[in-house]
């Protein structure tokens, strides 16, 4: 037989892991800084994996799982195109400031300037391939 005490003092699961503060959502606005493409995409979904937050990302109607570097493809992201992120759970702040990381890292590679000029139409190498 358990003591009253002892069936008391046992809290049941459901009420020792509900946090309230956690169950709202974070939102931020942003505007892209540069295309979001495949790279970021899957960086992204790669660094969010490791946290307890689903994000969502809005983009001209458009909702993808940024967990899901092909639905973050599809949202068709460019330069100056604004978008809505919203992360749920205890790590939402930091899945914020994940996506905040992403977006002001430069996924491309700058062209450098060269004094060449490119071949002119129709000019091909000449040797043999192997």
């Amino acid at each position: 037989m358990t003591t009253t005490a002892a069936r008391n003092s046992v809290k049941s699961p459901a009420v020792a892991e509900t946090r309230p503060e956690t169950d709202r959502p974070l939102t931020k606005s942003y505007l892209v800084p540069h295309r979001i493409g495949a790279t970021m995409a899957a960086v992204l979904a790669h660094r969010l994996r490791y946290l307890d937050a689903a994000v969502t990302v809005l983009c001209r109607g458009r909702t993808a799982d940024a967990g899901n570097p092909v639905q973050v493809l599809y949202l068709d992201a460019y330069r100056g195109t604004g978008i809505v992120v919203t992360a749920t759970g205890p790590d939402s702040e930091k899945a914020i400031a994940v996506f905040e990381q992403a977006l002001a890292e430069p996924w491309y590679v700058e062209q450098p300037e060269t004094d060449i000029a490119p071949p002119p139409f129709g000019l091909r190498p000449t040797g043999t391939c192997a």
